[in-house]
């Protein structure tokens, strides 16, 4: 065992291991080896306060054996000064599994708690009642715990042998059982073999934004997670549609200049799945050929791990599918049918997954739109072909498979996939469900779910360093409302994620996009995670140094004011009492000059299952004050002072009128002398407009 303490926290870190030898399952005492298993706790220090960990275990009994899982932590006596377990508050905010992350307080048995517990699979999942009995929050790399102003961060660093898994059980009350970090192997260990966990770590602060930078930063070091997160347009076709119409559509996003990279095809343009060949009527290497003529770069979507039971490949290759112990196949539902999964771990398999890129690749197509890849990662009791990998190393293997044989022109974008085991491989992850996913649960907080879905996982492109978002249609069903329109366009520019788009028809449709391209290096900061609800509702977006958006989200069903303190809980260390700020709104068109540090700002309301979107900056220098163009308020164009003129420049992308209204520092005004003045465009391509201005006492 091992005393931790840092300032008003302390507990005793034990470690447990589970094994099996000829299908006997055992477990190691609590801090001991046995005589089947030697091991030993290897700890590492970065600075004062952490507690940095990983076992290695060799394997001594003679013979191989099945390595079950291994947890480096595992306590039941964790304190807090003098908070009882049934007041803190608990973000279990990285689960990747599609999941909606949610906080809660542990002794509280609400309806934030059930959110907390029960995951969203891909296609929702019933409430269970959790008001009596014990519960289990689980975390897959990053657990948040709350007391007072102290912050218990529980963490995994790497993610490159064990499903990971951060788990804090409670009892009915709230009091706590046990909190452990590991994760399951589920692999062989031959005699003499020695195998190390994934580092675990506990880090104490004051500070939730700073403990989980600091968490991306040691993650990136520690996992060699250097590749950047590529933004890139991507406009899916999800119809069968002939060449003449496909030639059609192109000529129509031409003439529009729709501002995507890639153009997929995302019909059913196979025969079966599992079989990845062109169905009747369908020829895909010409359909690339005129995507890519035409000035976008084609793509395609497929499902490597997901087998038809109808498929030639599921018929004559079913030694490649993924069984369990009792012999019967892996199933994993999507779109309504029950496939076979393949068991990547195989070495045919592989080059058969390796042969279906290149030949794609081949074929002229860049984007590889993988989906359904979690599949291989979800499922339990397993009998690999390969024995001594672990499944989280099968996985990485496959996916790593797929990037090389689409070659450094390709850009592997996976969706419904475990994010973790990805990082450095895939160029973007969808971690977020899809409006539709989330549509089905059929609860009344659907809105609020996405909200905490897109700020957390924004937030988390940090420590995964992949994009995140979800597909959107730009025209929208009807029976949106215009205030939910906001809402989900909201959702979509505080992701920073590839414009995931299908459905666009005609130049209305394109013009809604407006709002979120160009695409931006934003930094996202969820400012209430630990707020008195379960959901974020306040997310912070940095567009640049000199100025920051707010999105305040109503996740209820009641009109609410939006009023509001000017100070560093709402936009971090930006805001400071030295300075004065424009405080402006998107939709509602409202402002308030020179705001300074404290002050109360009120801009009018929010509808039910809206938002708003205020620009926050300092009144020193010109800017945009209000928009109807991009989210950001002018993260888009150029607005400069010299020699008495302000100049207003940039490119419209889309053939639509736009208006900018620009207000000038506290000391100036025009040669009229109002303190803003406002420019209109009207049409696609660059433009500049100059306006001269003048001091003021």
């Amino acid at each position: 065992m091992e005393k931790y303490s840092c300032g008003n926290v302390s507990a005793t870190f034990h470690f447990a291991v589970s094994y099996s030898v000829a299908g006997e399952g055992r477990k190691t005492a609590v801090d001991y080896g046995t005589a089947s298993l030697d091991i030993e706790r290897e700890k590492m220090s970065f600075e004062n306060g952490d507690f940095v960990t990983r076992l290695r275990i060799t394997n001594t009994s003679g013979k191989a054996l099945k390595l079950l899982s291994a947890y480096p932590i595992l306590t039941d006596d964790l304190q807090i000064g003098d908070f009882s377990s049934s007041d803190w508050k608990v973000l279990n905010g990285s689960r990747q599994l599609d999941d909606v992350p949610a906080s809660c307080v542990l002794g509280e048995r609400d309806y934030a708690f059930c959110q907390a517990v029960n995951r969203l699979s891909a296609e929702g999942m019933p409430i269970r009642d959790y008001t009596q009995g014990d519960a289990v929050l689980y975390g897959d790399g990053l657990t948040v715990i709350k007391a007072g102003k102290t912050f218990v961060c529980l963490e995994i660093i790497t993610n490159d042998i064990q499903l990971t898994d951060i788990s804090i059980s409670s009892d009915c009350k709230g009091a706590l059982k046990a909190i452990r970090l590991g994760g399951e192997f589920g692999s062989l260990m031959d005699d003499g073999e020695t195998v190390y966990t994934d580092w675990v770590r506990v880090v104490v602060g004051g500070n939730f934004a700073r403990l989980v930078d600091d968490y991306a930063l040691r993650k990136n070091e520690m996992s060699c997670n250097v590749k950047s997160c590529e933004n890139a347009g991507i406009y899916k076709i999800t119809d069968i549609i002939s060449p003449e119409q496909l030639s059609e559509r192109l000529a129509f996003l031409r003439s529009l200049r729709a501002p995507f990279e890639y153009v997929e095809i995302s019909g059913k343009w196979y025969s079966k799945v599992g079989d990845w060949e062109d169905a009747s009527g369908v020829n895909i290497s010409h359909l690339a050929s005129l995507i890519n003529k035409s000035g976008y770069r084609a793509g395609v979507h497929t499902m490597p791990f997901l087998v038809d039971k109808e498929s030639e490949l599921f018929a004559f290759e079913n030694k490649w599918l993924l069984r369990h112990g009792d012999g019967s196949y892996c199933t994993y539902e999507a779109n309504g049918k029950m496939y076979g999964v393949l068991d990547v771990s195989n070495s045919e398999c592989l080059e058969w997954i390796s042969m279906l890129y290149s030949r794609l690749s081949v074929q002229g197509y860049y984007l590889h739109h993988v989906d359904h890849t979690m599949s291989f990662v979800l499922q339990k009791d397993v009998v690999l072909s390969n024995p001594n990998v672990t499944i989280s190393q099968a996985y990485k293997n496959a996916i790593k498979t797929i990037k090389e044989a689409i070659g450094e022109e390709g850009y592997l974008y996976a969706s419904n996939a475990f994010a973790p085991m990805l990082c450095a491989i895939a160029d973007a992850v969808q971690v977020c469900s899809d409006i539709d996913v989330l549509r089905k649960a059929e609860s009344a907080n659907v809105y609020a779910k996405l909200v905490n879905q897109c700020a957390h996982r924004a937030y988390s492109t940090l420590w995964w360093n992949n994009a995140c978002g979800f597909e959107f249609s730009p025209d929208f069903s009807p029976k949106y409302s215009l205030a939910e329109k906001k809402f989900l366009l909201a959702c979509e520019y505080i992701t920073g994620s590839p414009l995931n788009a299908s459905d666009l028809t005609t130049n209305d449709h394109l013009k809604t996009l407006r709002v979120l391209y160009p695409k931006m290096e934003l930094k996202i900061y969820p400012r209430d995670v630990f707020g008195d609800s379960a959901y974020v509702s306040v997310v912070d977006v940095e567009v640049c140094d000199s100025y920051h958006t707010v999105c305040f989200f109503n996740n209820s069903f009641t009109e609410v004011d939006l009023s509001f303190k000017l100070d560093s809980s709402l936009c971090g260390g930006y805001v400071d009492h030295a300075s004065e700020y424009t405080v402006s709104s998107y939709f509602g068109r409202m402002h308030v000059y020179d705001c300074k540090y404290d002050n109360v700002i009120k801009l009018g309301t929010i509808p039910p299952n809206s938002c708003e979107i205020v620009k926050i900056a300092k009144n020193d220098v010109p800017s945009i004050l209000l928009s109807d163009m991009h989210f950001s308020m002018g993260g888009e164009v150029k607005v400069s002072l010299k020699n008495s003129v302000v100049t207003v420049a940039g490119k419209n992308l889309f053939n639509c009128r736009g208006n900018y209204v620009i207000s000038l520092p506290k000391d100036m005004r025009c040669l009229d002398g109002k303190r803003e003045f406002s420019v209109t465009l009207n049409g696609a391509g660059e433009f500049s407009y100059e306006k001269p201005v003048k001091k003021v006492d």
